[in-house]
């Protein structure tokens, strides 16, 4: 069981196997999604096969900055006004500063968690929320509408469980709450295994990119 949940991160490759096949026909919202799969992908083999702790960590910040710039670029292409792209294109640029800061200052101590992730996190995490309220507002969804809400409601899920998982885990880690805490790390690894699969049906239920000649 053990050997099972240190490799299940890699299960990511499936949906990034499903866009690479779909690339060309992705809309440029789901093709910046492709791109966060890629990084995610890159990132969770390099976490299983480098051993050294400071250099797997730098790795981690360095993903999550990159990350959190497709991210907030993602929610820039599927936002419901003009007023919220600005919002997102100015986070975009601004919290992974706040990470790439964090490393900086930490460079000889950084650790995970780091709390800039987790913050922006949870900013992600409610910049995220109105963009599915408008979705689920319309009633019945059209493929490429619940291709979105299952991009959006698996990372949400993931970001804040996870984020919260984190920071309690610095916080209140102790010898006696060792075996809570595997039980919680090891729930959060099916809730990623179930991601990756919603992620698979997203990217096929993706609108095709519109190629005019």
């Amino acid at each position: 069981m053990a050997f099972l949940l240190f490799y299940l991160p890699l299960f990511v490759l499936v949906p990034t196997l499903v866009g690479l096949i779909r690339f060309k026909t992705l809309d440029d919202g789901h093709r910046l999604f492709f791109y966060y799969l890629v990084l995610t992908s890159l990132f969770q083999i390099t976490n299983i096969f480098t051993i050294e702790v400071t250099v797997k960590t730098k790795i981690h910040y360095c993903c999550y900055g990159v990350s959190f710039i497709l991210l907030f670029q993602i929610l820039h292409h599927w936002a419901i006004s003009y007023r919220w792209k600005m919002i997102f294109s100015i986070i975009s640029i601004i919290c992974p500063l706040i990470i790439f800061t964090e490393l900086v200052i930490r460079f000889q101590t950084i650790k995970i968690p780091s709390y800039g992730m987790l913050f922006i996190s949870f900013i992600f995490c409610i910049s995220a929320l109105p963009i599915l309220v408008k979705y689920f507002s319309h009633g019945t969804l059209v493929p490429w509408e619940k291709s979105i809400v299952l991009i959006l409601v698996p990372l949400i899920i993931t970001f804040f469980i996870g984020s919260i998982l984190q920071f309690n885990y610095a916080v209140v880690y102790s010898p006696s709450t060792h075996h809570l805490f595997s039980k919680a790390f090891f729930i959060m690894r099916f809730l990623q295994l179930l991601s990756y699969f919603s992620f698979s049906i997203a990217m096929l239920w993706a609108p095709r990119k519109e190629i005019f000649i």
